[in-house]
This record gives C-alpha cells, sequence and structure tokens, in this order.
C-alpha cells in the first residue's frame, strides 16, 4: 500500500532553503530544539566513531560537540541550502541513502514533525543505526500555537470563508512514545516542555516562524486569504501577543541482543535557552 502524501516534500525544501538564509535571533526555534538534542546528547555516556545529524539547520553546535569526541559527521537536510559549506547528502528522513548500521548516533533537530513517513523513518533510522545506537531527536508537538490557530479560524469565520488549515496536524507525546516502541527501539525516553513566547506584535511570530522553517507545508494546503492575515494582524493590532510551543525531545536506543546500555546520568534536561521576548 502506498504511503499517503501528508506534506509537500517540494514546500518542505523550498521552507529549509529560505531558513537557512535567517539570521541567528530570527532562528531562535530551531536554536531551541538543537540546544535540547545537545543538552541530551551530553547527558548520554556515548562517544560515537560515526554520527549523523540529520536536519542541518543551525547544526554547528552540535558538530562542535561531536567534534570533542572525534566523532565523523554526516550531515542530511530535505533541503540544499542548510547544506552549503558542509559535507553533506540531501534526503529526506523516510527515504535514507545510507548503508545498514554505519551511525553511532543520529541527531534531528526540528524535522519529524512534518515528514510524510514518520513510522518509516524511525525504521529506517534504527536500520542504519550500529547495535546500541542511539537517536536523539526533538521536534514542535501538540498543542503547539493554539492561540495563533484560533485567532485564524476566528477571522475566517468573521470574513465569511471557509475555516482552513493553515498548520499541520501535530503528534502528542505519548504517540510519539508509541511509535518508537513499535519500530522497535528499547528504552525510549520522551518528554515534553512548554515554551511560552511573548511578542510586542503577532506578525513577529510569522516571521519567526518562516525563519524556523515551520511554516504549513501540507499537501493540498489552501493559500492564506490575504484578508484573512491583515484583519488577524489588525484584531490584535498594539497588544502583546502571547502563545505557546510544545517541544517533544527524545532519547532512543538500538540495542543489540545480549548487550547491556549503559546510560550516564540526567542533568537538567529542561534547562536551556529561554525564548526571547520580541
Amino acid at each position: 500500500m502506498d504511503q499517503p502524501t501528508i506534506f509537500d516534500r517540494s514546500a518542505r525544501r523550498r521552507a529549509r532553503d529560505r531558513a537557512a538564509h535567517a539570521s541567528a535571533e530570527d532562528q531562535w526555534i530551531v536554536g531551541r530544539l538543537v540546544e535540547n538534542v545537545a543538552m541530551r546528547l551530553d547527558d548520554l555516556d556515548v562517544q560515537p566513531q560515526r554520527a549523523l545529524i540529520m536536519g542541518a539547520l543551525g547544526a554547528e553546535v552540535l558538530a562542535a560537540q561531536l567534534g570533542s569526541f572525534g566523532s565523523s559527521i554526516v550531515f542530511a537536510d530535505p533541503g540544499q541550502a542548510p547544506l552549503w559549506k558542509k559535507q553533506a547528502v540531501q534526503c529526506d528522513e523516510d527515504r535514507l541513502p545510507f548503508a545498514d548500521a554505519c551511525f553511532d548516533v543520529i541527531l534531528c533537530p526540528g524535522l519529524l514533525d512534518t515528514v510524510n513517513d514518520l513510522p518509516g523513518a524511525l525504521i529506517l533510522f534504527k536500520r542504519v543505526l550500529r547495535d546500541n545506537g542511539v537517536l536523539v531527536a526533538s521536534m514542535l508537538g501538540s498543542p503547539s500555537l493554539g492561540k495563533l490557530k484560533r485567532a485564524l479560524a476566528q477571522t475566517e469565520v468573521e470574513l465569511s470563508f471557509e475555516v482552513q488549515q493553515h498548520m499541520h496536524p501535530q503528534l502528542d507525546v505519548r504517540a510519539m512514545g508509541d511509535l518508537l516502541l513499535r519500530a522497535g527501539y528499547v528504552m525510549p525516553v520522551v518528554d515534553i516542555e512548554t515554551v511560552e513566547v511573548r511578542y510586542r506584535e503577532m506578525i513577529m511570530l510569522a516571521g519567526d516562524l518562516r525563519a524556523s522553517a515551520a511554516n504549513n507545508c501540507l499537501a493540498g494546503r489552501h493559500p492564506m486569504h490575504r484578508k484573512t492575515w491583515t484583519k488577524t494582524v489588525a484584531n490584535n493590532a498594539g497588544k502583546r501577543f502571547t502563545d505557546s510551543l510544545s517541544i517533544i525531545n527524545l532519547v532512543a536506543w538500538k540495542a543489540a541482543k545480549g548487550e547491556k546500555i549503559v546510560i550516564g546520568p540526567q542533568r537538567g534536561l529542561n534547562a536551556g535557552l529561554l525564548p526571547p521576548t520580541r
């Protein structure tokens, strides 16, 4: 049976290509996801020989961390621009071109919420991991940006437009844990972190979402009518806009039969960068 197309692969690549040219300040959401992956890698008692960084936006932090272990690093990303000046492969997570059992660790910041075949991607990650290898990832999950979604829907009702889905559906923490177990990982640890965001104007949040390639890339999406966005911004003009992001973080292992995995002490998993007040 063919896997249904949920996300437009071309739109996803274009979004990541645009985001690659954004400033680090505007790209703070990606920075937060990368920081979460880096902290969890630091908490694990591993020194990988060969590592895959799946998602090259802001990945210099992860590359430096792996470099301190003497790791050989391969970068991969659905987009082309994030791979500039890196030894890298352009590919999607559910279409990995790598050989079996060739990585000790896979680090994936900010991608798994928009992959077409997430169960397939998790299985492929496990296939290319060596025995006792580890997957560390961070992604936006449900219920992120509830206030923004409601504001857009309210505007479409006011304008007598059909209410459209301007943001893709997101997994919750329980569903992510179930998928890891179904894919055959052992000792999965999945947690969720709520990050409150505060902006002087709603339009600044939209800019930061684009800068982090977190904009809508659903297949069959309807472009937002200009009146919808203009009126939504006008309805919230002159007042601070607040919302929240739910960040799902995960660590999961591929175990070898009869071998024991030793995990180092967990330190400050909820520590990290605070979101900006923009």
